[in-house]
C-alpha cells in the first residue's frame, strides 16, 4: 500500500553479484514507484523501480550525481489486474556488458532499451548501493534517512541472493496449462545477507524464511492482504478510461472528484455462479451509485445493470429503466452486493438486511461485474467507496468467509455466494479450455524456398491462415475440409485456386510447406495461424434444408461449413452446440467479396473482410439470427447463397476463458477503451464498422509476433501489405486496452467490431491466475 516500506541494514553483502526476485501486482500506473533501493544521498543511490510516465521498469545507479548504471526494459508494465513475476540478475563479474544486468519478466529474459542514457556497470564494479551497508529499502526509494517513491500495490515472494546470480526459472515454474507460476521453495543459496520475505505473518510481515534470520522492519500502516499470486482478489480496475476519480488502498478504495463524474469497475467479471461483495457507504446524502454492470460495457456511459443509490434501487437497460424507491440514511454503512447470475438476480443489503425487492438482470446472456460511481457533477462532496471483494479495504469487526472458505466479509454472505477470487472462478465456471494453445495457435517461420515440416503448433490444425510478414503477398486460408492445395485469399474476392506448393500436408504438430514463395519465399518471415477443429474429419449435416458438410469442435466453439448455394431461402447446419456469434462466408466458385455476420451488429448487417468498407443492410440472414443449429441464408445472393455456386463458412461463438467475440464504442482518445475478455489475448481481429471506403481496415494481432506491450506489430486481413508498426494496444490479462485516437481503431462514439482467442484464460481449471503482461 501506499506510504508502507521495509527497511534493513545489510552488512557486506556483495556489491558484484547478486539477484533479485519479487513478484508484484500494481495498483496506481501515473507515478514513480521503487521496488528495492539502498544509497547514501539522492546523488549517491541505486534502485530497481518502475518510471511513471513509461511503464517501464528500471535498474538506476548514481555516484556523486554521474550516473554509474541505467538500464530499462522496452516493455511497459501497464495491467493492474494480475500478478507480475520480475528478476533482476545482477553480475558485474560477466564479460559482457549487456550481461552485467538481466531483467526478466514472467520467466522470460526481458528486452533491454538501447542507445539514450543506457549504461551498464564497468566489469567487476563493487560501488552499486545495493549490497552496500547502508540501509536498504523494500517498497520505496530510500537513501539516508529518506523515503520516497512509495510502492503502490502488493508484493509477494521476494527473494535476495547475496554473491550468487540466479535467472528465473530458480523462482518460477510453467505449470501444465502453461501459467508461469511461483516455486514456493527456491533451491537458491542466499549467502550472509541473502532473505526470503513470504509476508505470511500477518504480526511480523518482514520475517526472513531463508533461514539466515535476516528481517525487515515495516514501516507505514499497509497490512497483510489475501490477494497474492496464487489466488488474485477483484479490485478496480486502474485502465478504465471512466476512473477520473481517484484510486487508492490497492485499487480497493474509488474517490470520486468534486464536479466530476467518476467511475470504478472490478477486474473480474462473471457469466454464472454466485457472488458477494460488500461497498461501505460514503455520504448518506451523496449523489452515488454501487451495484453490478454488464463487463462488455465498461466504455459506454450509461451500462446495462441494477444499482442502489441513496433513496432508490436502479434497474437500467438500453432501452431505459425502473427504479423501486428504497429508505435508508445516514453515513458509515456496508452494503452488501449479492450478484447471482445462475438465475440473473440481484439482491441488496445494508449492515446485513436485505433492502428492496431482489431484482432481475435485462441481459442473461453477458457477464457482469460490480460497479460503483460518483455520478453528481453538481455533488457537493466527492463520494468515497471501500470496497471489499474478500480482501478489505476497511477494518473487518466480525471475518466471515464464504462457503469455500475464502475472503473476509463483515456480514456473512448469503448461503452459497463467493467471493470474487480466482480459486473460486476456477471451482464455480465452467471452463472446458485450461490452455488456449491446445486449440489456437501462432507459430512463426523463416522461409528458404525450400520444403520442409513446420512444427511447433502443438496439435494437427484444421485451418490455417498464413502471411508473408516481410513482403507484399496475399493472405491464404486453408482448412483441411477442402484440402491443402485448396485456398482463399482474405484480401482479396478471387475464387478458390489450387497451388500444388503451398501447404503440402497438415501434420501432427502443424503443416508442410512447398516452394511456392507465398509461403515459403526465400530469406522472408511468415506467420501462420492454425485452428483445431476435427483433425480433419466431416460429417453430412442435415440441420437446415441444405445439407452441409460439417467439421465441427464444439469444446472449441469453432467449426467448417462447406456447402452448395441455392436459389431460394435456406438454412444450413452449422454443428456446433451455440448459437455462432461470427460467421464469415466466401464464394468458392465466384470472384465476389466475403460476407460476415457479427452478433454485436445485428443480423441485418453484413462486412466484406476483404474489404475497408464500413457494415452495410443487406439482407444476407433473412433478417434472422443465427440458432444453436443453423444459419440462415437469404436465397439467390452470390455472396453467400447462389445456384451453382460453392462455399466455405467458418462459425464461431464465445468460449468463456478461451474466445470472445464483441464490440467496443471508441472515445477518439490515446486513452482508449479498455475490453474485458476474460483471458490473456493471444489473437485480436478488429475493424470499425462505421468507417466507410479507406476508413479503416481488419487489423491482426498476436503474442507471437509481439511479445510485449504496447503491442505494436500488426497486419491486415484485408489487403496485402507486409508487416507494420504502431504502438496501438496493450494486451492485458483480462482484455486489451487501445491506447491510439486513430480513428480505425478508436473513432469517436464508432463501433468497432472484434475477435479474439486466448493465450490463457485469467485462472485455469487448476485454479492457476495469469500473470499479467
Amino acid at each position: 500500500m501506499a506510504s508502507t516500506y521495509f527497511t534493513r541494514d545489510l552488512s557486506g553483502a556483495s556489491r558484484q553479484t547478486w539477484t533479485f526476485s519479487c513478484w508484484f501486482k500494481r495498483s496506481k500506473l501515473s507515478t514513480t514507484q521503487t521496488l528495492f533501493s539502498s544509497g547514501t544521498s539522492n546523488n549517491d543511490r541505486s534502485s530497481i523501480f518502475i518510471e511513471d510516465t513509461t511503464s517501464t521498469i528500471r535498474y538506476y545507479s548514481s555516484e556523486g550525481a554521474a550516473v554509474a548504471a541505467w538500464t530499462a526494459s522496452e516493455a511497459v508494465l501497464r495491467d493492474p489486474s494480475a500478478w507480475y513475476h520480475f528478476v533482476c540478475k545482477y553480475d558485474t563479474t560477466q564479460a559482457t556488458a549487456t550481461d552485467r544486468i538481466k531483467f526478466y519478466l514472467n520467466g522470460e529474459a526481458m528486452v533491454h532499451q538501447t542507445g539514450g542514457i543506457t549504461a551498464y556497470p564497468a566489469q567487476n564494479n563493487a560501488s552499486g548501493y545495493i549490497g552496500s551497508n547502508d540501509t536498504h529499502g523494500l517498497g520505496c526509494l530510500y537513501y539516508g534517512t529518506t523515503a520516497t517513491e512509495y510502492w503502490d500495490g502488493y508484493m509477494a515472494h521476494v527473494n535476495f541472493t547475496d554473491g550468487t546470480a540466479y535467472q528465473a526459472s530458480d523462482f518460477g515454474e510453467t505449470d501444465t496449462n502453461g501459467q508461469w507460476a511461483p516455486i514456493v521453495a527456491p533451491s537458491v543459496t542466499y549467502g550472509t545477507n541473502g532473505f526470503f520475505l513470504k509476508f505470511t505473518d500477518s504480526g511480523s510481515l518482514g520475517t526472513d524464511s531463508s533461514g539466515n534470520g535476516n528481517n525487515w522492519t515495516k514501516n507505514g500502516s499497509g497490512d497483510q492482504v489475501t490477494d497474492t499470486p496464487d489466488n488474485v482478489f477483484a479490485t478496480l480496475n486502474g485502465v478504465l478510461t471512466f476512473t477520473s476519480g481517484v484510486l487508492s488502498a490497492g485499487n480497493l478504495i474509488h474517490t470520486g472528484t468534486t464536479g466530476t463524474i467518476s467511475k470504478g469497475y472490478s477486474t473480474l467479471a462473471v457469466p454464472s455462479g454466485k457472488w458477494y461483495a460488500e461497498v461501505k457507504n460514503p455520504n448518506g446524502t451523496q449523489k452515488w451509485r454501487a451495484g453490478v454492470r454488464r463487463a462488455d460495457y465498461m466504455y459506454f456511459n450509461d451500462n446495462e445493470g441494477i444499482v442502489l443509490d441513496y433513496n432508490f434501487i436502479y434497474k437500467q437497460n438500453t432501452e431505459g429503466g425502473t427504479s423501486e424507491a428504497v429508505s435508508w440514511s445516514g453515513n458509515d454503512h456496508i452494503i452488501g452486493i449479492a450478484l447471482n447470475k445462475d438465475d440473473n438476480q440481484v439482491t441488496f443489503y445494508v449492515d446485513g438486511s436485505q433492502i428492496g425487492s431482489v431484482q432481475s438482470l435485462a441481459n442473461t446472456d453477458e457477464a457482469y461485474c460490480f460497479f460503483s460511481d460518483d455520478y453528481s457533477s453538481s455533488s457537493p462532496d466527492a463520494g468515497i467507496f471501500q470496497w471489499n471483494f474478500g480482501n478489505p479495504s476497511f477494518s473487518i469487526a466480525s471475518g466471515n468467509t464464504d462457503d469455500n472458505g475464502y475472503g473476509n466479509f463483515e456480514y456473512a454472505p448469503p448461503t452459497g455466494y463467493l467471493a470474487l477470487c480466482t480459486k473460486n472462478l476456477s471451482s464455480e465456471l465452467t471452463l472446458p479450455i485450461g490452455d488456449g494453445s491446445q486449440y489456437f495457435n501462432t507459430v512463426l517461420y523463416s522461409g528458404n524456398n525450400t520444403a520442409k515440416s513446420i512444427t511447433g503448433v502443438g496439435f494437427q490444425p484444421d485451418f490455417i491462415w498464413d502471411k508473408n510478414r516481410s513482403d507484399v503477398y496475399n493472405h491464404y486460408l486453408n482448412d483441411s475440409s477442402r484440402g491443402v492445395t485448396k485456398y482463399v485469399n482474405s484480401n482479396a474476392t478471387s475464387a478458390e485456386v489450387t497451388i500444388t506448393q503451398g501447404i503440402t500436408s497438415f501434420d501432427s504438430d502443424g503443416f508442410s510447406v512447398g516452394t511456392d514463395n507465398s509461403h515459403n519465399a526465400n530469406g522472408t518471415n511468415l506467420v501462420a495461424w492454425n485452428w483445431k477443429a476435427n483433425g480433419g474429419t466431416t460429417s453430412s449435416n442435415t440441420d437446415g434444408s441444405i445439407t452441409s458438410t460439417v467439421q465441427a469442435n464444439t469444446t472449441a466453439g469453432f467449426s467448417i461449413v462447406t456447402y452448395s448455394g441455392s436459389n431460394s431461402n435456406s438454412t444450413i447446419g452449422h454443428g456446433l452446440n451455440s448459437a455462432p456469434e461470427l460467421v464469415i462466408i466466401k464464394n468458392l466458385t465466384l470472384a465476389v467479396n466475403w460476407k460476415s455476420y457479427h452478433k454485436p451488429l445485428g443480423n441485418t448487417y453484413t462486412l466484406s473482410i476483404n474489404g475497408t468498407g464500413a457494415a452495410t443492410v443487406q439482407n444476407l440472414w433473412q433478417n434472422t439470427t443465427p440458432t444453436n443449429s443453423v444459419v440462415y441464408l437469404t436465397g439467390n445472393i452470390d455472396n453467400s447463397n447462389q445456384s451453382g455456386s460453392n462455399y466455405v463458412a467458418y462459425c464461431f461463438h464465445s468460449v468463456e476463458g478461451y474466445s470472445k467475440f464483441g464490440s467496443y464504442e471508441g472515445n477518439g482518445s490515446n486513452d482508449g477503451p479498455f475490453v474485458y475478455t476474460g483471458f490473456r489475448p493471444a489473437f485480436i481481429l478488429y475493424k470499425n464498422a462505421d468507417r466507410g471506403l479507406g476508413g479503416a481496415g481488419w487489423l491482426l494481432w498476436d503474442t507471437t509476433r509481439d511479445t510485449r506491450n504496447p503491442t505494436d506489430l500488426y497486419l491486415v486481413a484485408s489487403n496485402s501489405n507486409a508487416e507494420g508498426s504502431f504502438d496501438s494496444l496493450d494486451i492485458l490479462s483480462n482484455g486489451f486496452k487501445i491506447r491510439t485516437n486513430d480513428g480505425g481503431q478508436n473513432g469517436s462514439s464508432e463501433t468497432v467490431i472484434y475477435m479474439a482467442f486466448a493465450e490463457n484464460p485469467f485462472v485455469d481449471s487448476t485454479g492457476r491466475p495469469v500473470t499479467a503482461r
